[in-house]
């Protein structure tokens, strides 16, 4: 597993477990499904979630 791919399964266990406690505080699974969704998308947004490898510049 390479390194992109721990990061971003870090970043996505994290949405879950946060979106999870949302859920449990409210009661609701709609306020699971938005505050994943909402997480997971603003991640991919920054940068935090990778979803293409970047390419590297050759050296001269």
């Amino acid at each position: 597993m390479t390194a992109r791919r721990k990061l971003n399964s870090a970043a996505v266990h994290g949405a879950f477990v946060i979106a999870g406690l949302i859920a449990l505080a409210t009661r609701s699974w709609l306020a699971f499904v938005v505050s994943a969704v909402l997480m997971l998308a603003t991640a991919a947004y920054d940068g935090a979630i990778r979803l293409t490898a970047r390419r590297r510049e050759k050296r001269p």
